[in-house]
């Protein structure tokens, strides 16, 4: 419309559009047309309404199927001008597709009929063989001297040379795909916008999201999205997007649940990661209770306050009773100054506390031998994120 309600992709190349929107002509190829009609029946209806206003919009169908007798559509049929019809099994496959019965007698591979329109061309045809080896130094030259075989009865037979045997080598299809992009990637084309995404990458790693590499303090100072933290990349199909997944730990409290050996402890690691890179030790603290004995290398970051193993009772026993103290002392500091959560009581003070995060590496084994510590867990969750624990 843009372009002057052009009514033909033909006429729309003939503007000035065609520089700054390109609009190829799209080929719609469907191999064993039959199997996607019977796994997917709800996509019939696009491709007959494609069959039907298509080519005018620059796009076209091309379907391939072993017997099109009851799985082409008669909308699809009547709207299909070319037909192209290889060795089939009986006569009335060849008469479905050519109203003949010639193509059930092709007894040559590659051999077929093209049909146009309602007969207006029936043309007996050899296709072309893209399979061959490709051989870059084959040379290309005229045989100055023929060699001819005699027999007995003086015929003479003209002698064919046998091609060299070739190992490993790319079959011409490929070899041309390859030349193909190497031109394109010469000549700066760029490849066109397709109807999905890459997929996510089996391995994601935070330096993607965070300057790892070349971390300085400095990055602590960069304006921040307050305890948000990157632990991934969401892959939104439905809008051909993707995106950093962010989590807002000032939202509340997270659960991990997943089989063994999926990643909980890794997306434990990975948040603590994130938010140490992009936060201060007076903005963020750790308590870390370690089960699977996966987090010491966590030590020495000035964000841990402290990491808890299998069979360290007593330390167990500290930290929950300094977490029940703290949350009194801050739901007093709050009070005192009339703060209903964490960021509007940082947003008043000069001095600012810290967000605390503790987390649990092996819930089911805590909940297990630690009851009390459980009960006084228990408690936690149902108020701390208000006062930043």
């Amino acid at each position: 419309i843009q372009a002057g309600n052009v009514q033909h992709l033909d006429e729309y190349y003939e503007t000035s559009w065609r520089e700054k929107e390109p609009l190829p002509h799209l080929f719609i190829v469907i191999d064993e047309f039959a199997q996607m009609k019977k796994e997917q029946p709800e996509f019939m209806d696009e491709l007959i309404s494609v069959a039907a206003i298509g080519r005018t919009l620059g796009v076209h169908l091309l379907l391939a199927t072993q017997k099109p007798s009851g799985v082409v559509n008669d909308k699809i049929w009547s709207n299909s001008r070319f037909r192209i019809c290889l060795r089939v099994q009986d006569d009335a496959d060849s008469r479905e597709m050519l109203k003949i019965p010639d193509a059930s007698k092709i007894n040559v591979p590659g051999r077929g009929y093209l049909q146009v329109g309602s007969n207006e061309v029936l043309e007996l045809f050899q296709s072309a063989w893209s399979g061959a080896p490709y051989n870059p130094n084959e040379e290309k030259v005229l045989d100055i001297v023929d060699f001819t075989e005699v027999k007995l009865s003086g015929e003479r037979i003209k002698v064919k040379k046998r091609p060299k045997p070739m190992t490993n080598s790319p079959k011409q299809l490929q070899a041309f795909i390859q030349y193909v992009q190497s031109i394109s990637e010469k000549e700066n084309i760029k490849a066109l916008p397709g109807p999905w995404l890459d997929p996510l990458p089996e391995k994601l790693l935070l330096k993607e999201f965070y300057a790892m590499e070349d971390w300085t303090i400095a990055e602590w100072n960069k304006s921040k999205e307050y305890l948000q933290v990157t632990v991934g990349l969401i892959d939104d199909v439905a809008n051909q997007a993707q995106f950093p997944l962010k989590l807002d730990l000032q939202e509340g409290h997270l659960n991990i649940y997943g089989m063994p050996g999926t990643g909980k402890t890794t997306m434990l690691q990975t948040i603590i990661m994130s938010l140490a890179v992009s936060h201060t030790p007076t903005e963020v603290n750790f308590y870390v209770i370690d089960f699977g004995r996966m987090f010491l290398d966590f030590r020495d970051l000035p964000h841990i306050g402290g990491i808890i193993q299998e069979g360290e009772n007593e330390k167990m026993k500290r930290l929950f009773g300094f977490l029940k103290k703290e949350i009194t002392l801050r739901k007093e500091s709050f009070s005192n100054i009339g703060a209903k959560s964490f960021s509007m009581y940082n947003r008043m003070v000069e001095k600012k506390i810290p967000a605390i995060v503790v987390m649990v590496d092996g819930y089911i084994r805590f909940k297990n031998e630690f009851e009390k510590e459980n009960e006084v867990l228990e408690l936690l969750l149902r108020e701390s994120s208000t006062y930043g624990v």
